[in-house]
């Protein structure tokens, strides 16, 4: 077209935290441009967190690798599979990936969850056993 037109894009899928975007263009002849590359940083109430744990099962030391996407502090709950809490940590986060060690030497052998809790309240669950 020879006049201007407008678009727009919503990303429903888009992740939390710094994504980036450009616009290939390709007219009817076959000519294509490709615009600048612009950066989106998307807070979310929402996912304030992902959270990977190893080895499980585990016999002494699990191992959490705690994304996050604001410096935050998170509270870890553990509970037994009764829902009784069997621990508690408090862990300041920084922006990224966060490595924590959990000492679970002084658990029974069974499964367990964490609670990983963030400060707007949100939560991520995993299970894991203790061999």
């Amino acid at each position: 077209s020879s006049s201007a037109i407008s678009y727009d894009f919503t990303d429903i899928k888009a992740f939390a935290g710094k994504s980036f975007y450009r616009i290939k263009q390709v007219d009817k002849d076959g000519k294509t441009a490709i615009s600048s590359i612009i950066e989106i940083n998307k807070a979310s109430k929402n996912v304030l967190l992902t959270v990977s744990l190893y080895p499980n099962p585990v016999k002494d030391q699990l191992n959490l690798v705690i994304g996050s996407v604001i410096p935050q502090t998170v509270v870890l709950v553990v509970t037994d599979i009764f829902g009784r809490q069997v621990s508690q940590k408090v862990q300041k986060l920084s922006l990224g990936n966060n490595y924590v060690a959990l000492d679970v030497n002084q658990l029974s052998r069974g499964s367990y969850v964490i609670n990983f809790i963030s400060e707007n309240g949100s939560s991520v669950i995993q299970k894991f056993v203790k061999q």
